[in-house]
Formats: structure tokens, sequence, C-alpha cells
């Protein structure tokens, strides 16, 4: 029995029908206008050979921007949990010109 799964991806409404866990789904988008006529655009112009490609490339690098948000975000609540450095700015720059080679430039 297929199963509609509803949901929200950039302010588009989609309702993925779920046939196997496995497979591929169908979903139905309900676009704005705007949206719609770029994506038509976007095929036309050959940019994608279909909605589907264009509409799963967009999903594709919403993902890793998340992912990336998700790494950076951790990143700085680690270095806020480490505290404040009582160091100098000079002396930080000398350690880190001392790390990368006597002749960096930064």
């Amino acid at each position: 029995m297929a199963r509609l799964l509803p949901t929200t991806f950039m302010g588009c409404n989609i309702y993925t029908q779920s046939y196997r866990e496995d497979f591929l789904s169908r979903s139905s988008i309900a676009l704005t206008e705007p949206n719609e006529a770029w994506i038509k655009t976007m095929v036309e112009q050959s940019e994608y050979t279909s909605k589907t490609e264009l509409i799963n490339d967009l999903v594709r690098a919403a993902r890793l921007r998340d992912e990336e948000l998700d790494l950076v975000r951790r990143k700085l609540e680690a270095a806020e949990k480490g505290g404040f450095s009582t160091r100098s700015q000079s002396d930080l720059l000398k350690d880190i010109k001392t790390r990368l080679g006597t002749n960096a430039k930064l």
C-alpha cells in the first residue's frame, strides 16, 4: 500500500507517495509561478534534462549546505567550550607563521 508523505522544501509543498523504501518515490510538488517558470527555463536551456534532475540537484545542494552548516556549528560550539586565549595577536601570528614555514605570507 502506498503512503502519502507530506513535507515542505524551499517554500514548495511536496507530497511524496512511497511505494517501496528501497526504490524511488513519486512526488507531487506545488510551485509558485516564478519557481515553475525558472525550472521550465532551466530544462529548456538544457541545463538539466528534466524537472526531476533539477529538483534532485537542488535537494542534494540543500542537503550538502545543511551538512556544512552543521559542521561549522559543531566546530563553533567546541571552540566556545574551549575558552578564550590570553595570548596576544602577535604571539598567535608568530605561531601560525612558524607552523606554515618561515616565509609564510598571510
